[in-house]
């Protein structure tokens, strides 16, 4: 996977939230380079999703700034986030259930970058070709199987062309294949420089697709590595915050 280290398509500064009397981040900073794919990680509760969140403009920070493409978002606005070039797939999925394939695409397309209507059905049969995602355009959607629609998300985001992707659990719904086809689909534009910002709990996925990875544990961060030297002991141990060994002792065999 190419990387252009100098860079910067996203970055977050010291963000802090808070929801009454729980601290779901409190300090973190993380950042995306054009070019690689940028995992995060941690338990449930750890903060992951308020940081997505954040990011694209859903969440309100009560500290910290929040950068896309270099310019400042303003808090709480997901419309100015994919203005500055900020793309993303969502774990619950936007898709317009009693619509067709063809017609989501559409729908979820730039204006410059839509066909005619009248071309709707040719330019979505050629989006998917390309996407590798066997679906019919005029196929509703609410038929999909719950894999087929998470990846037709991811391709949903795709098509705006954004400078960096936000993926929150995208193989939640996923068989090894389908996975893989993912995994090629966001490797492929990160060779051509988006930035993906890869959110997970699938250890061994994130190790294999992963430039970098930042652990959170508790609203807070516990650095950022490169994947190439870390391993799913590494990852644990930062998650729980003791040795895995501690965590997970080897069971002695029982005498009979």
């Amino acid at each position: 996977m190419s990387r252009d280290n100098h860079t910067l398509v996203l970055e977050l500064q010291k963000v802090s939230k808070q929801y009454g009397t729980v601290q779901a981040l409190s300090d973190v900073s993380l950042d995306c380079r054009a070019g690689e794919i940028h995992a995060v990680v941690g338990e449930n509760g750890s903060g992951k999703s308020t940081l997505l969140g954040i990011a694209s403009g859903f969440v309100e920070q009560d500290q910290g700034v929040v950068l896309i493409n270099g310019k400042r978002l303003r808090t709480d606005s997901p419309a100015e986030a994919i203005r500055l070039g900020l793309g993303m797939a969502y774990q619950d999925n936007s898709q317009v259930l009693h619509l067709s394939v063809k017609e989501n695409l559409f729908m979820s397309t730039p204006k410059k970058l839509r066909p005619s209507y009248w071309k709707m059905k040719k330019w979505a049969t050629d989006t998917l070709a390309e996407y590798e995602l066997d679906l019919f355009p005029d196929a509703p959607t609410m038929f999909l199987t719950l894999a087929q629609r998470q990846l037709f998300e991811v391709v949903k985001a795709l098509i705006s062309e954004p400078k960096v992707l936000l993926l929150d659990e995208p193989t939640t719904a996923l068989g090894p294949d389908e996975v893989d086809l993912l995994h090629r689909m966001i490797q492929t534009r990160a060779e051509q420089g988006m930035g993906v910002v890869y959110v997970s709990h699938r250890l061994p996925e994130v190790l294999t697709v992963a430039n970098r990875i930042t652990v959170l544990r508790d609203g807070q961060s516990q650095g950022t590595y490169d994947a190439a030297n870390m391993s799913e002991k590494d990852l644990v141990s930062l998650m729980i915050g003791r040795a895995f060994h501690d965590a997970f002792p080897p069971v002695s065999p029982t005498s009979e």
